[in-house]
């Protein structure tokens, strides 16, 4: 009798436990895909130093520059630094 008592009192816990679960397990999944999208995307993401040009060319046309310039670019552009000073 004391085993049939235990596993009754069990039961609400681990129903509990798996309602828990079925909002977690799809919540992590989505926010892990998230994350590998934000790192796949950053890297796309382009930053110039105050002090340098930037040049971002796209199918042998320019398409910005600028000093200082941040920018998104393609996975097919060119992206040229380079240094601002005057010698």
């Amino acid at each position: 009798m004391l085993v049939g008592k235990s596993i009754l009192f069990s039961l609400p816990i681990l129903n509990t436990i798996i309602n828990i679960l079925k909002w977690v397990v799809p919540l992590l999944i989505v926010g892990y895909g998230a994350y590998k999208a934000y790192l796949i995307a950053i890297t796309f993401y382009k930053e110039a130093k105050a002090n340098e040009w930037m040049l971002i060319i796209r199918d042998g046309k320019l398409q910005s520059c600028g000093v200082g310039l941040s920018t998104w670019s393609l996975p097919g552009d060119q992206v040229v630094t380079f240094p601002s000073t005057i010698n």
